[in-house]
């Protein structure tokens, strides 16, 4: 808010020590919603992965559940496949769980009203 700004310079402080200090603290919730939704978006990649990998070895976990589905399979293994599953979304899950009480700390801490 433009209010804690001129309040800080009111108070003496420099434009560096308002945006260290007061802008980057307010700004982490946003910063981790970003981190987030990139890291997600990184995790469940398709095409750079398949492009990339040569191998089933170095494909990721993602490619190699799809990979899993082979066409015209009469039997399909899904005990196998709900824990490639679990094992896709576990990750994003806990980087939210983590990332959680920084982004609610930090819209709590906002202070401004109105």
């Amino acid at each position: 808010p433009k209010e804690l700004e001129d309040a800080a310079h009111i108070d003496g402080c420099s434009s560096l020590r308002i945006y260290i200090s007061i802008l980057m603290p307010l700004s982490t919730s946003v910063v981790m919603a970003v981190a987030i939704i990139n890291f997600t978006a990184a995790w469940n990649d398709m095409m750079w992965p398949i492009i990339i990998s040569t191998s089933r070895k170095t494909a990721t976990l993602a490619v190699g559940m799809v990979q899993n589905f082979e066409p015209g399979a009469r039997l399909i293994r899904f005990g196998y496949q709900g824990a490639m599953a679990i094992l896709c979304i576990l990750p994003t899950i806990l980087i939210f769980v983590i990332f959680q009480k920084y982004i609610t700390a930090s819209v709590v801490t906002s202070g401004i009203k109105g």
